[in-house]
């Protein structure tokens, strides 16, 4: 019972620590509608991080015949293991917005 309990506290609390924040941290992904088989495209990542300066972890899971590869991470260690993008940075670039850019491949036989 105290355990439900503790847990409908934290829910509660964790629901009301978005309205006191000052600056809200935005991300806003920019990709083509579609891709062709083999084909190559960029993906760029728009991060409005608001009052946020310390560590921080951008992920992204691709599907399946995707491959991703680093264009640009802004400084952040840059890694792509089982279908997952994952950005981390310890502390995040000096700019209130900034872009990070990776190239992302289509296997041939993706349909």
């Amino acid at each position: 019972m105290i355990k439900s309990l503790l847990v409908y506290i934290n829910i509660i609390f964790l629901s009301l620590l978005g309205f006191f924040a000052a600056d809200q941290v935005t991300v806003d992904a920019n990709l083509p509608a579609s891709a062709n088989p083999g084909e190559d495209f960029t993906m760029t990542v728009t991060v409005k991080k608001g009052s946020v300066r310390e560590f921080a972890k951008l992920q992204f899971l691709l599907p399946a015949g995707f491959t991703a590869t680093n264009i640009d991470s802004k400084d952040g260690a840059f890694s792509f293991a089982e279908q997952q993008i994952k950005i981390i940075w310890t502390a995040l670039p000096s700019e209130a917005e900034f872009q990070v850019k990776f190239k992302i491949k289509t296997l041939p036989s993706v349909s």
